[in-house]
């Protein structure tokens, strides 16, 4: 009985270590693509092909999202 609950708690303790890992690879892939499309568009300065791209809401990314209810604001005035 005291081997089987040493053994659920290994179990328990690799859950919690696969949840967490995958927690951060999420976070890290989500953070790179905001990073690069701010930076992006830092870049491109808002031009108006950029006002265009964003204009659609295409683009699943944070950053993309905010600019897109920022103009959707700015439309709605």
């Amino acid at each position: 009985m005291g081997t089987h609950g040493a053994q659920s708690k290994n179990i328990r303790i690799k859950d919690l270590y696969a949840i967490t890992l995958l927690i951060v690879m999420i976070v890290q892939v989500v953070v790179v693509n905001a990073v690069f499309v701010c930076v992006g568009l830092g870049l491109l300065g808002l031009s108006d092909e950029a006002l265009t791209i964003f204009a659609g809401c295409s683009m699943p990314h944070i950053c993309g999202l905010v600019y897109c209810v920022i103009q959707s604001v700015f439309r709605a005035k």
